[in-house]
């Protein structure tokens, strides 16, 4: 049948590719399928009397959805989908659609992302309900007749972060498949009656009770169809090791992942029976990925280490075991490919003992792959890619029984490791190397026989032998770790202390991208390899960059926190796209005609250089002493994205030459005079403007809007930065008559919103911020004008967060000061008394 078809298709995540394909149609038929497209104010399609429709997608990228008013004459409809055109956004399900999908027949019902917030009590009318996602959606409670749906294969409550509780026993839903409960972050746990879904295939987390996790985790003993991941949570809380072995995780032969974490709330059992827990919990040997967090005993359990108990096993995972002390050798397992250890604050060995390499692979328990020839050699790890080792502050020795070891390994992050000494040091594959906070000597060692790296970040800081080194120590390192890698294309080098000056790089003639953090002495920029194309500089206040010493084909440079950077009018790089500084002292310009000279410059962000002034011609620098002198004529570049904030030396902007912004931020430049060029600027869709001199008594430069020109037709989003003495909006917003968004920030001064906001009616999304005591909003009367309107935002405004409330919601405040009246009915309506605060009031 055809819903048993979209059944199928939905669980395999398919649905999605079927659906786009009709999606760029807009709303139209395809047998008994409809699909509709909804735009931002909701929809009122109708289902054109189908009377065989069986299928509805709904297609929408957010806002408002409102199902098809006649939708109850479509008796054979069974499935009833939402379609998403982003991952986050959400949409509003208007309170009296839901009650018309109740009056079908549906074996299908997707309300995911919606900002629904409960589910009526009569959802047990869909007798013949297969599949039911609720996902990432607003609902806080689910009522009691949920579990009445006896026929529900797939029930989906994953993401569902405001969901207070769940039910206390799922054992009625016999016919469910697939469970799906992640990420919901109210310490919810699992329901119980698990043992009786016989069928049960997905169970994605099953968090154990507090009182009784013995018994819950028992639940799992029938349950041999399990398959996919599955994620134990509160395993601290099992006090009883016969209750791990009857969960027979060994009998669930389609796991293909399975996540054990040991945080508890008891924490009850000592480090034995945390030891004697895990070895009960051995899985099936066709397991392919494994994660143990929060692991309390001393050591792992044999079956971890041994090839015939898990011989599929592709990652492993071993995170916060702060008891653990000691991990056998790992490296008999067969095809592990990624090992992770990290956040092991007690483990000091890793490896074999130190006996005879042979004696091992004469071991009964051990059947490793062994080289042919007269000095067979055993090979461990050997289809191992990716290994990271980090924040294992006590590791002092990795051994193993073998010379030939990691003979694949192309990715190596080793950090915060000081103390280890003894570590392989043969890598004749690694490409890409991550080390820090390791001691030098072990850092020479295994240095010394790589050549095949392509990418290296080095981390200096508590890197060497003694607690401050030396400049000499680290040039000796440095000129280690690149010395013999000549195919580098990537290079990151963190906190060097005392080295005045990288070595030259010229050398490395595949360079592409080099970051440079926290080097304090570094004073010198070194030179550079032709070929880079990004360039990050950050965090080294001694250095001072010349413009000349850049390559001439970067692409990408980011300066951030350096001492200088002298800039000459040359065309010092003609790839150049992008190109960000922040905090540098001594920043004086950035030549207009380097811009224009650049055809592919694109990106522009400068902040927080307290001597720049701005994008400077040879004319315009001749006139500087003459303020009289009308600016020079001047072509056109091409930055299409234009910020700058916190600059206190800009006196004035000229932006004729900026004919292809379509981003600009100018906020904080306490200077500022005049923005002339705004009307101008053919296809600006994005403005934030503002915080400037508080000698300023409005913005002189909006007068742009009522001269005409491109702002009125092209400008969608417009963000506006207040000073105290503002007292009102500037009247010239009112003319934008396209405008999509607007973000009113920081006017202290401002008690009162103007009516006139009532025109703008393309107006979606107000956002009103920091605005101390702003009391009202335009009257009713103008913000019903704002038809289009269906996000309202109001953050750390104290005077209007209470008006703004629902009745019900209300503190103190009498009812005639209540501005809900005015937005009631808008869609969304979020009120942050802070930052990190939130309440929604979604209707």
């Amino acid at each position: 049948m055809y819903e048993d078809i979209v059944y199928e298709i939905l669980l395999r995540r398919e649905c999605r590719s079927i659906d786009l394909q009709y999606a760029r149609l807009g709303a139209r038929s395809c047998r008994d399928a409809l699909w509709i497209e909804c735009n931002g104010a909701g929809n009122a399609n109708h289902v054109e009397s189908n009377e065989n429709l069986r299928h509805i997608s709904l297609l929408s990228s957010g806002g408002a959805i409102e199902i098809p008013r006649d939708i109850g004459e479509a008796k054979k409809l069974r499935t009833f989908y939402l379609f998403h055109n982003h991952q986050y956004s959400h949409h509003t399900l208007k309170g009296t659609d839901l009650p018309k999908l109740l009056q079908l027949r549906l074996r299908v019902l997707d309300l995911s992302q919606t900002y629904l917030r409960e589910l009526p009590s009569s959802i047990d009318r869909l007798k013949h309900l297969k599949y039911l996602n609720l996902s990432r959606s607003k609902i806080k409670k689910l009522p009691l007749s949920i579990i009445k749906l006896y026929n529900l294969q797939t029930f989906n409550i994953s993401d569902c972060y405001e969901l207070s509780e769940l039910p206390e026993s799922v054992a009625t839903l016999t016919q469910l498949r697939h469970f799906y409960l992640y990420r919901n972050f109210n310490n919810h746990e699992t329901p119980r009656g698990l043992s009786k879904l016989h069928f049960l295939q997905r169970l994605d987390i099953l968090k154990l009770s507090v009182e009784s996790a013995s018994e819950h985790i028992e639940e799992l003993e029938h349950l041999n169809h399990l398959g996919g991941t599955l994620q134990l949570q509160n395993l601290g809380n099992v006090n009883v090791v016969d209750a791990a072995k009857k969960a027979n995780l060994m009998g669930k032969e389609n796991l293909c992942k399975l996540d054990m974490d040991w945080k508890s709330v008891t924490l009850g059992n000592n480090i034995s029976d945390n030891s004697r827990l895990l070895k009960a919990l051995q899985p099936h040997k066709n397991l392919k990925e494994l994660k143990i967090c929060s692991f309390q005993g001393l050591e792992l359990p044999w079956w971890m280490s041994n090839n015939s108990t898990l011989p599929n096993l592709v990652k492993l995972e071993l995170r916060d075991c702060n008891k653990c002390t000691r991990i056998k050798s790992l490296g008999r397992l067969p095809i592990l490919r990624e090992l992770v250890l990290e956040e092991m604050s007690n483990l000091t060995t890793v490896g074999d003992d130190h006996h005879n390499h042979l004696q091992v692979a004469e071991s009964s328990t051990t059947t490793a792959i062994e080289v042919e020839g007269p000095e067979a050699a055993l090979i461990l790890f050997p289809y191992l890619q990716k290994l990271s080792v980090r924040d294992v502050p006590n590791l002092e020795e990795w051994f193993e029984n073998s010379a030939d070891i990691f003979p694949k390994l192309e990715v190596l992050n080793l950090c915060g490791c000081p103390k280890l000494k003894n570590m392989p040091n043969h890598f004749p594959s690694l490409q890409k190397l991550v080390v820090g906070k390791v001691n030098s000597d072990t850092i020479r060692s295994m240095t010394d026989n790589i050549t095949s790296l392509t990418s290296l970040s080095f981390e200096f800081e508590v890197s060497l032998s003694s607690s401050s080194s030396t400049e000499k120590e680290e040039e000796e390192l440095v000129a280690r770790m690149l010395g013999k890698n000549k195919l580098l294309e990537i290079l990151k080098v963190k906190g060097l202390s005392s080295m005045r000056c990288l070595p030259d790089l010229i050398g490395l003639q595949l360079l592409r991208e080099l970051k440079i953090f926290d080097c304090k002495a570094l004073k010198k920029c070194p030179h550079l390899s032709p070929s880079l194309k990004k360039l990050s500089i950050e965090n080294c206040r001694a250095l001072e960059i010349e413009s000349a010493q850049l390559p001439c084909l970067v692409e990408s440079l980011w300066i951030s926190d350096v001492k200088a950077f002298l800039v000459d009018d040359t065309l010092w790089s003609s790839k150049l796209s992008d190109l960000y500084i922040r905090k540098v002292p001594k920043f004086v310009q950035l030549p207009m005609d380097f811009l224009r000279n650049n055809m592919h410059l694109r990106f522009i962000e400068i902040g927080s250089c307290p001597q720049f002034e701005g994008f400077l011609s040879s004319n315009e620098e001749e006139s500087r002493s003459s303020p009289d002198s009308p600016p020079p004529p001047s072509s056109s570049c091409c930055v299409e994205i234009l910020e700058l904030r916190d600059c206190p030396s800009i006196l004035g902007l000229q932006l004729q030459g900026f004919t292809q912004l379509q981003y600009l931020t100018v906020v904080g430049c306490k200077g500022l005079q005049s923005l002339e060029g705004l009307q101008s600027l053919r296809n600006i869709q994005s403005l934030w403007i503002g915080r400037y001199s508080e000698e300023l008594n409005d913005f002189p430069f909006l007068d742009a809007i009522e001269m005409g020109g491109h702002l009125i037709s092209s400008l969608c989003y417009l963000g506006i930065y207040g000073w105290s003495c503002l007292k009102s909006l500037p009247e010239q917003i009112q003319h934008l008559s396209r405008l999509e968004s607007l973000y009113i920030n920081g006017f202290d001064g401002m008690e009162n919103l103007p009516d006139w906001l009532g025109k703008l009616t393309s107006l979606e999304t107000l956002a009103i911020r920091d605005c101390k005591n702003l009391k009202h909003l335009p009257s009713a009367n103008a913000t019903r004008k704002l038809t289009s309107l269906r996000k309202l935002e109001i953050q750390d405004c104290p005077l209007l967060k209470e008006r703004c409330k629902p009745l019900k919601k209300r503190c103190g405040l009498c009812s005639g000061s209540s501005e809900w009246h005015k937005i009631s009915h808008i869609s969304q309506v979020t009120i942050r008394p802070k930052s990190s605060d939130s309440e929604n009031f979604i209707r």
